[in-house]
């Protein structure tokens, strides 16, 4: 065993090694405390609650440096302290690293995935961005980097894919102290504006409101890094709680409601949605086109009272739950979903104008709180990164929130359980 003093002269030379290299690029910082212990782990730093997002006090990058982040609290450890030092090393805007992990995650801080936490996998895109950043692959293999020195760059691992992403916000603009700019301006360079439709939407993107998912990464992202640097940003879930616990599971099931006037099975052993009692349900198709199995009618029923009584003047509209020559449409268990809060905006429909993307996550969410939730597809991924994430957070089913060809103006849902038999009615 080494003495007392042996251990404190060795960290002594640990901390200038250290210090020395961030200048190489490192992924810890100056500015970013750093404390070894050599006896293993780090001191200081008490687990990680599962679940939740940690805090400074019980956060350690693998290897045992604790890290304290200089963002606003909205920013949660590790988040905070990683992209600090990362910043601070390659020259990038903080803030705009941490907006743009924001808006990758669904507008959230999710629990990262070991060795940083005990968070669930990074997700991966139809496109095939993975990681904490979302990089694709073309663009991972020109700007990826081996941050925390193990011999791989993995854009699936938190301190790569962070200092990687400061690297390239830099190359296309975001240095740090570049100026916020206009979203009615999202083309001029040199902007945070232009450097948020430029990681969505690519260096030759469309950023007009005709590609409606660019549109909205930077007009949310803008609100948000204004929020951060002005100091008006929320806390995020579970940011600056060192007690914060995971969320129970819910039971799959509980709480669904069936409609008062639903009749008895039909052909096949299939219901048949009835008129809705109180206009929260607006039903677009035939009566025959409207049958699915009790749990899909009991899902979409449970929705829809629940969308009426957050939206007095909203409702939801029923497309067909099951068509002659639709082909996803057979089984009993899928249905065609868009609302309006209002009568005005549309929700879940971002190609007929007044989209409205906030109440489009929200109608995401409720579909999860049913806990029969097998799969939405829908061609806008910042709701789809969104409702997956509240998926995760809720402990709640939820494989598969993706974009799909001729989804741009409606929920196609799923629910979970066994499929019916082959049923393709004519009105």
């Amino acid at each position: 065993m080494l003495s007392s003093a042996t251990k404190a002269i060795i960290r002594v030379v640990i901390t200038l090694v250290l210090t020395v290299s961030l200048i190489g690029g490192c992924a810890i910082a100056s500015g970013v405390f750093l404390i070894f212990a050599l006896d293993g782990g780090a001191t200081g730093s008490a687990a990680q609650s599962p679940g939740c997002n940690p805090t400074a006090t019980d956060f350690q990058v693998p290897g045992g440096a604790t890290v304290t982040g200089k963002l606003p609290k909205a920013v949660p450890e590790p988040y905070n302290g990683i992209i600090t030092a990362a910043a601070a090393v390659k020259g990038a805007d903080p803030y705009l690293l941490a907006t743009l992990f924001w808006k990758e995650h669904g507008r959230s801080y999710p629990a990262p995935p070991p060795p940083y936490g005990h968070g669930h996998p990074w997700a991966k895109s139809y496109a095939s961005a993975e990681g904490p950043m979302q990089f694709i692959p073309p663009t991972w293999a020109i700007y990826g980097l081996d941050a925390n020195h193990d011999g791989v760059a993995d854009p699936n691992d938190l301190i790569d894919a962070i200092n990687s992403a400061a690297v390239y916000t830099v190359a296309i603009g975001g240095k740090a102290g570049t100026p916020l700019g206009d979203v009615g301006h999202p083309y001029q360079k040199g902007t945070v504006v232009n450097v948020m439709a430029t990681y969505n939407g690519g260096p030759t993107g469309d950023f007009s409101r005709n590609n409606g998912q660019t549109w909205s990464y930077y007009h949310d992202g803008a609100q948000y890094y204004a929020s951060l640097t002005n100091g008006t940003a929320p806390l995020a879930s579970g940011g600056g709680s060192p007690t914060c616990t995971e969320t129970p599971a819910a039971t799959p099931g509980a709480g669904l409601q069936k409609p008062p006037n639903i009749g008895g099975p039909g052909i096949d052993g299939y219901y048949t949605m009835p008129p809705s009692l109180n206009g929260a349900l607006h039903i677009n198709s035939c009566q025959a086109h409207r049958t699915g199995s009790l749990e899909q009618i009991s899902v979409l029923y449970t929705v829809a009272e629940r969308w009426k009584s957050v939206h007095p003047k909203g409702w939801i509209n029923l497309g067909d739950m099951n068509a002659a020559g639709h082909l996803s449409h057979k089984w009993g268990v899928a249905a065609d979903i868009e609302a309006t809060t209002n009568g005005i905006d549309k929700v879940a429909d971002f190609i007929h104008g007044n989209y409205n993307q906030a109440a489009t996550i929200e109608l995401g969410e409720m579909f999860v709180d049913t806990g029969k939730l097998k799969s939405i597809w829908f061609n806008d991924e910042v709701v789809d990164h969104a409702v997956t994430a509240y998926a995760r957070s809720k402990n709640l089913p939820l494989e598969q929130m993706m974009p799909q060809l001729h989804h741009d103006d409606h929920f196609h849902t799923n629910t979970n359980g066994p499929r019916g038999p082959l049923y393709e009615p004519h009105c």
